[in-house]
């Protein structure tokens, strides 16, 4: 059998292997699985995950003022919605603490 890791990406050139069983990666607990993730289950009307993304991918890497534009006008539709990780599934911070 062949054995498959997820890696998260830090820089060009490097990134973090997946080692420990029963996690979950930052992108499936934000944007993934049913109804997209937290960002869909708190933010149901915010401008969807690939929406944003393309919006972002239009712009040319070259006009830095076009870039910021679009980034701002994306983080105006699109929520944060990290903080939600530890209620969810630890349901308190002495038990996110204890679990550690």
């Amino acid at each position: 059998a062949i054995r498959t890791y997820k890696v998260v990406p830090l820089a060009p050139t490097s990134g973090l292997v997946e080692w420990v069983d029963n996690t979950v990666t930052f992108s499936d607990y934000l944007v993934g699985g049913p109804g997209g993730g937290a960002h869909g289950r708190w933010f149901p009307a915010d401008t969807p995950n690939e929406e944003c993304r393309e919006a972002l991918q239009r712009v040319p890497h070259t006009a830095a003022a076009a870039r910021l534009t679009a980034f701002r006008d994306v983080c105006a539709g699109f929520t944060p919605a990290m903080h939600f990780f530890f209620p969810e599934h630890y349901g308190s911070a002495e038990e996110a603490f204890r679990r550690r």
